[in-house]
This record gives C-alpha cells, sequence and structure tokens, in this order.
C-alpha cells in the first residue's frame, strides 16, 4: 500500500512539472535548420496492420514541411503540407483519408519535425528528457493523460536524428522511423 502511495505522488509531481512547461524544442530532428529534407525508411503498425515504405521530409519554407510517404514499391500512400497551425492534404490512399487519421499524422510528422509547438492553453504538453548525448525522450500528454512517446536516438556529431520511435497510448499505434544517407 505504501508503495501505491509513494507511485502515485511521484506521477503526479511528475505529471504537473510537465503540465508547468509550455514550448518544445528538440535539439535532434528529422531536419534541421541546415538541411532542406530527410529520408526515413518508414515502419507503421496499427491494430497488428503493417505498413512500411519511405518517408520524406522536405523544408518548402521556413514554416512548412512537406511529407510524403511511399511504398516500397513506389506508389504514394499519403503527402501532407505542414506547418505549426495546419495541414493541407495533397494526397491521401482512401484508406487514409479519415480526420482522426490524418490530424494524428499531422501531429506525428510534425512533432519531430520540431515545427509544431505545444503550449498550456492548446491542451497539450511536453516533457524532455534525455538520457544520455545519443537518446532524447519526449512525451506528449493531453487533458486525460499520456497520448505519445517519441523517442530520438541520435549521432554525436549529428543534428538530425538517426532513427525515431513513436509509440501512441490512445489507441495501438507504433512508428518506427531510421535514417537513409545518401
Amino acid at each position: 500500500m505504501k508503495y501505491l502511495l509513494l507511485i502515485s505522488i511521484i506521477a503526479y509531481f511528475t505529471f504537473n512539472n510537465c503540465l508547468a512547461q509550455t514550448n518544445y524544442s528538440s535539439q535532434c530532428n528529422v531536419i534541421n535548420r541546415n538541411d532542406s529534407s530527410g529520408l526515413y525508411k518508414f515502419y507503421l503498425s496499427v491494430y497488428n496492420n503493417n505498413i512500411s515504405g519511405l518517408l520524406l521530409f522536405k523544408k518548402t519554407s521556413d514554416s512548412t514541411i512537406r511529407a510524403v510517404l511511399t511504398s516500397e514499391m513506389g506508389p504514394k500512400i499519403i503527402d501532407l503540407e505542414l506547418n505549426n497551425t495546419s495541414y493541407k492534404v495533397n494526397f491521401a490512399i482512401k484508406q487514409l483519408r479519415k480526420k482522426i487519421i490524418l490530424k494524428s499524422f499531422y501531429t506525428d510528422f510534425a512533432s519531430i519535425a520540431g515545427i509544431l509547438k505545444f503550449n498550456k492553453e492548446s491542451g497539450r504538453y511536453f516533457s524532455e528528457q534525455s538520457d544520455s548525448s545519443k537518446l532524447n525522450k519526449t512525451v506528449l500528454y493531453n487533458k486525460k493523460g499520456q497520448e505519445l512517446e517519441i523517442y530520438y536516438f541520435c549521432n554525436n556529431n549529428k543534428t538530425n536524428a538517426d532513427s525515431v520511435f513513436l509509440q501512441h497510448f490512445n489507441f495501438k499505434m507504433r512508428i518506427e522511423l531510421r535514417k537513409i544517407d545518401f
């Protein structure tokens, strides 16, 4: 019983400290200020359905990034233009043309690209922890609790992420990205 009380007190103070933080900025993103694009091998698992392919992030302006997901055979799966306030769907296959799915992709891709900012008024909060210089862990909270965890694995001499792992908690979805150097 005393361990349960101790865990609940630690969780309460940790969550309240996360709510006090208003801005998120990661040192390690899929695109940094010097690069104009980033290419990643993409793995998606949603309720035991799997998709894999290539994900290209291309900076079109200072505040806009285009994210294009293609299958390994070449056809385009989804094409989004992302900025810090909204997104535009250029193309999406029929199975992904649902508002909740597109909004989830927007939140995920814009968060890992570093262009989406959250604050206390928006009802979403970030907490960032670094275990070492190579690993950054970011947790997204909403008003109901933990929503998303993002792990960035970075090489010491790079500011671009070598791999990114996203885990959703409000539904069963997992995304893995691995950097492709060209």
